[in-house]
């Protein structure tokens, strides 16, 4: 059994009396948070408003201690989702807090990160229409016992029917309903939502980015302090974690020499992983050979976790696999052993480099800030004759931002296919300028590098001569930039 993350009835037969003390601490938080509202019994409530719920155990131990977590979620699958106007939230982007961090290292501001305890618990839902569940058997008899005013509400199956009054994790409106909320007490407080990134926060000289539950403020000493008294008294007290090493968004950081270096941990992901390879693909990562032997359901199920893994990590710390992870994505439908093979190369690249860290620092230029855009082409390497995209983003040392993808049409042309890099990856580059102005409150000159001389001509001198019509528009939208000056 995955012991990893459990029901109330896995967890009973492995730890009996934990259970009931993680079942205590999650409903005294929703009791502290005003998250149920009790329906009497014998109302009538149409079945389409009422969702299912699960209560999830984890053992978040170490060492062979129990020491068991619990969660209770709605099920947002079972919503009518058409009739929320909003069901996302905005959540700060990896390069967002990649130079957040590296502006704060530079210019030796104090950071402070915390995660509020029951987020989203602290939303109302307002007049969001009403959602809501039903509480087990197990879960109204430890309620009952902390709240007996609530027994004359429980229904003949011992099971209570409650109204969900707070954004309930796994609704899917709970998201916004948080941020929403968080950045409403925020404002109140001074702060200002950037325009182009709506997670970043700015308020003096202080700079707040939201990730989900996760707060970084970076700024001067006293001042962030003082924020951060703000924020406990709102959401309750908690532990403030500073510098210079801390664990943000699931990535461990360490500000030295002026910048920031950047890792996450690999080790569960690579147990039982021998050897190591000095690159992480070979020369025959993009060949499909016919008829190699497809993988079995539950080896699908395995190389499809580890791809998704390591597809997070690629776009964050490890920026030199994700072409290989890119290709790997495109095969997790039908997976051969081919496809196991080249996946078992880049876990033994990243077995043997598990200790080398991303470093991001911000280099100035005639004490100006520069982001350099490279952009290249892997022409006609797709069995389907498409090619390759690749772009990197650096200020300095450092990627900020990677891509790599293969591009959606077959170009006739290098030349072509070196335009649609370019106009696929401009307008992202573009945006990270936009932020990257806004969190250091200096103007950010963008340079993008290109390799192919024709390209380059037309991108600068406009299109010539008798092309495709969705060609001539890409052409005509990189001149327009150039032209605007939103990039060299």
């Amino acid at each position: 059994m995955d012991v990893s993350c459990m029901t109330i009835a896995q967890a009973y037969s492995l730890h009996p009396q934990a259970v009931e003390k993680a079942i205590e601490e999650e409903m005294s938080n929703m009791i502290l948070k005003g998250v149920f509202g009790m329906v009497p019994k014998g109302e009538n409530i149409p079945g389409s408003l009422i969702i299912p719920s699960k209560f999830f155990i984890k053992d978040k131990g170490s060492d062979g201690n129990v020491e068991l977590k619990g969660r209770f979620v709605g099920d947002g699958h079972r919503e009518n989702e058409h009739i929320y106007e909003r069901k996302s939230s905005p959540t700060a982007s990896s390069s967002t807090i990649f130079i957040t961090l590296a502006d704060a290292a530079e210019k030796k501001k104090s950071i402070l990160v915390d995660d509020v305890h029951c987020a989203y618990l602290n939303a109302s839902r307002g007049d969001l229409p009403k959602v809501y569940g039903i509480l087990g058997k197990e879960m109204t008899a430890v309620l009952i016992k902390m709240k007996p005013e609530y027994a004359p509400f429980v229904r003949e199956d011992e099971t209570l029917l409650v109204e969900i009054l707070k954004g309930l994790y796994g609704l899917i409106e709970a998201g916004h309903t948080w941020y929403t909320h968080l950045t409403r007490f925020l404002c109140n407080m001074g702060f200002v939502i950037c325009e182009y990134d709506k997670c970043v926060l700015e308020m003096g000289e202080s700079n707040l980015v939201i990730y989900m539950n996760d707060l970084l403020l970076t700024g001067p000493e006293d001042e962030i302090n003082k924020v951060f008294d703000m924020i406990e008294m709102e959401f309750g007290d908690r532990k403030r974690k500073s510098g210079p090493k801390f664990k943000f968004s699931g990535m461990n950081f360490d500000i030295k020499n002026d910048g920031v270096s950047v890792k996450i941990d690999l080790e569960n992901i690579l147990d039982n992983v021998k050897g190591d390879v000095e690159t992480p693909c070979a020369n025959n990562i993009l060949s499909i050979t016919e008829g190699v032997e497809a993988l079995t359901v539950d080896n699908k199920e395995k190389i499809h976790s580890v791809i998704a893994k390591l597809l997070y990590i690629s776009k964050r710390t490890r920026p030199e696999i994700l072409f290989g992870v890119n290709f790997l994505c495109t095969r997790v439908l039908e997976p051969t052993i081919e496809d196991a093979v080249k996946l078992g190369r880049v876990m033994k690249y990243l077995n043997g480099s598990q200790d080398d860290e991303l470093f991001i620092k911000i280099n100035r230029v005639a004490r100006k800030v520069v982001m350099e855009v490279f952009i290249d082409v892997s022409y006609e390497v797709h069995h389907d004759s498409k090619s390759h995209s690749g772009m990197m983003i650096t200020m300095g040392t450092g990627t900020v931002l990677a891509a790599s993808t293969k591009q959606k049409c077959v170009s006739k042309s290098s030349t072509e296919a070196e335009l649609i890099a370019v106009t696929d990856f401009l307008g992202q580059a573009i945006d990270t300028k936009n932020v990257s102005q806004e969190i250091i409150r200096e103007e950010v000159k963008l340079i993008v590098y290109q390799d192919n001389e024709s390209t380059i001509n037309l991108m600068k001198n406009g299109i010539v001569g008798d092309r495709s019509k969705h060609i001539k528009i890409r052409f005509a939208w990189i001149k327009e930039a150039i032209d605007n000056g939103d990039f060299e």
